[in-house]
């Protein structure tokens, strides 16, 4: 009697717990599968997929950079000199539109275009009062030595070398005076103001538009997708679980400025061969791109580096 009761209780102990564990089993599949579609990251958004395009232009190796220009420069500078390449008069005269627009007033857009995007990046971090100053103050101090190369130190140079020639004479005309009079030519250094101009807004353009990287990782944790490689730290939970809604309104706005400096960096490259093949001689091109170089690496390795310790 005892042996039968007690097969009895084995058996019911049985029944009764077989289902209440395919019922935890399945609850715990259940819960393991939810966790999975939750973490799952949502289909990359489009505007990612062309940012990462613009990124990929506008990050080449800087080595790579100044081997272009350096190429470009030589390549272009002895195909003009050896080649009669025609005009283009709308593209390449110097009263077209791209040039009296545009590359004339380049340091302008340049700014203008460097300082929108800067300043709608802002507002996707918390330390945006600190990154504003240094902001402006990389601005600032851009500007002032874009003004002292191409509006006082290049003219300088042109002016006291400069003198005027007709029939072999020379004279002690101006050059604006010089190039009114029928037959005479003014002769002078002209160091290419062009030159320094374009190679420095595009440098400047490179390394400003590096905050695009900053916003493809704040993009990529929103959706949940794991952060980029090499970019693990960039982005810390308590800083940015806070400025979701930030983001998705600034997103356009910001992805159309930095596509704005895509374009306007896009058509500084197209107007630096033009100026390479049609004007100045090869050293005086050669010395704009080198001090514009020179310049950004000062500014950009150097200087603002430690910037942000300073401020």
């Amino acid at each position: 009697m005892r042996l039968r009761n007690l097969l009895v209780g084995c058996l019911s102990l049985c029944l009764v717990s077989k289902p209440w564990r395919v019922l935890q089993s399945a609850l715990v599949s259940a819960s393991e599968a939810a966790q999975i579609s939750v973490k799952q990251p949502k289909p990359q958004p489009l505007f990612e997929s062309i940012t990462t395009l613009g990124i990929s232009y506008l990050h080449i190796s800087p080595k790579l950079r100044i081997c272009y220009f350096i190429s470009i420069l030589f390549f272009m500078s002895f195909m003009g000199d050896s080649v009669e390449v025609p005009h283009l008069q709308l593209l390449t005269g110097k009263k077209s539109t791209l040039n009296q627009v545009f590359v004339k007033l380049g340091w302008g857009w340049t700014f203008s275009i460097i300082g929108i995007f800067s300043l709608f990046s802002l507002l996707i971090h918390k330390d945006w009062i600190k990154r504003m100053k240094c902001i402006a103050v990389r601005l600032a101090i851009t500007t002032f030595f874009f003004f002292i190369w191409c509006s006082i130190t290049f003219p300088t140079i042109e002016r006291y070398t400069g003198y005027c020639i007709h029939n072999g004479i020379s004279f002690s005309f101006a050059k604006r005076e010089c190039v009114k009079r029928p037959e005479h030519e003014y002769v002078s250094f002209d160091i290419s103001g062009h030159s320094f101009l374009l190679t420095y807004c595009i440098m400047i353009i490179i390394e400003e538009s590096k905050e695009m990287l900053y916003f493809l990782q704040l993009s990529r944790y929103f959706r949940g997708a794991p952060p980029l490689e090499g970019n693990e730290s960039q982005v810390l939970d308590k800083e940015v679980k806070n400025l979701e809604s930030v983001f998705k309104i600034m997103s356009p706005l910001i992805i159309l400025a930095f596509m704005a400096m895509v374009a306007i960096s896009l058509l500084w490259d197209l107007m630096l061969i033009v100026t390479t093949i049609y004007y100045h001689s090869l050293l005086e091109k050669l010395l704009g791109t080198v001090l514009s170089l020179c310049m950004w690496y000062i500014l950009y390795k150097r200087i603002f580096f430690v910037l942000p310790e300073i401020l």
